[in-house]
C-alpha cells in the first residue's frame, strides 16, 4: 500500500470520526431540548455543566436558569453519575472465565435459558454486552446473525458467549457443542476471536478451559 493510500485512509477515518461525533451531538441536543423544554440558546451552557459535573464527579450549581430547570438538569447529572459509578464496579476487562461469570451472572434469568454475548476489544476491554435471546427452561433459540451483527456494530475483536442452564447442570449438550463449533468457524472467517463459551449453572463449564476451543 502506498503512502498516498495510507494518507487517504487516515483522512477518511478522521472524517468518519468527526461525523459520528457531530451526529451524536445533534442527538444529545435534541434529547435535552425535548427533555428539559429549553431554548436552543441555553443548550451550550447546560451541556458544559453536565460535562463538568459528570467528569469532575462534582455537581456545579452556577447555572443561570430558573429553579425548576436547574433541578431537572442537576437530576440528569446525578443519573449519569450513578450509572457511570455502577459501570466502574464491573471489571473493565475480562481476562478469565471467572471474570466472565461474575460479570454475566446478573444477566441470566433464573427460570429460563438466557443467551448473552460479551463484545471486547483487542485488550479484552468490554465494548458492549447484549442479551441475544431468552428461551425456555432447557432451550434457547439463538440467531447467529444477531451475534455477529453486534460484533460488527461495536467493531469487536473478541467475543465471549454465555448461557445458563436453569437445571443446575452446566454440562454442554451435543447441540451446545455443535453450535459453539459453528460460531467459532464463522468468527474466524470475520477475523474475530471467540474467546470462550461458558455455561453457567450451579458451577460453570468453560469450553476454553476444557480444551474445546
Amino acid at each position: 500500500m502506498s503512502n498516498d493510500n495510507i494518507k487517504i485512509s487516515s483522512e477518511n477515518n478522521l472524517r468518519e470520526s468527526i461525523f459520528k461525533i457531530e451526529k451524536n451531538s445533534k442527538v444529545l441536543e435534541k434529547s435535552l431540548i425535548k427533555l428539559l423544554n429549553i431554548e436552543q440558546e441555553d443548550l451550550e451552557k447546560i451541556i458544559y455543566f453536565l460535562y463538568q459535573s459528570v467528569y469532575s464527579n462534582n455537581l456545579l450549581f452556577e447555572l443561570n436558569l430558573n429553579m425548576e430547570e436547574k433541578e431537572r438538569v442537576i437530576s440528569i447529572a446525578r443519573i449519569i453519575q450513578y450509572f457511570l459509578d455502577l459501570k466502574l464496579r464491573w471489571p473493565a476487562t475480562i481476562s478469565s472465565a471467572d471474570n466472565a461469570v461474575k460479570y454475566a451472572k446478573n444477566y441470566c434469568a433464573i427460570d429460563r435459558e438466557t443467551f448473552i454475548a460479551i463484545y471486547l476489544d483487542i485488550h479484552h476491554k468490554v465494548l458492549s454486552t447484549s442479551i441475544i435471546s431468552y428461551g425456555t427452561i432447557d432451550y434457547a433459540y439463538v440467531n447467529v446473525k444477531v451475534i455477529f451483527s453486534y460484533a460488527l456494530k461495536y467493531e469487536a475483536s473478541k467475543i465471549i458467549l454465555i448461557h445458563n442452564h436453569p437445571s443446575g447442570d452446566p454440562t454442554p449438550s451435543p447441540e451446545d457443542i455443535t453450535f459453539t463449533e459453528k460460531i467459532n468457524s464463522l468468527a474466524k472467517e470475520l477475523g474475530i476471536l471467540l474467546l470462550d463459551h461458558i455455561i453457567i449453572a450451579n458451577t460453570y463449564f468453560s469450553f476454553k478451559s476444557e480444551g474445546l476451543l
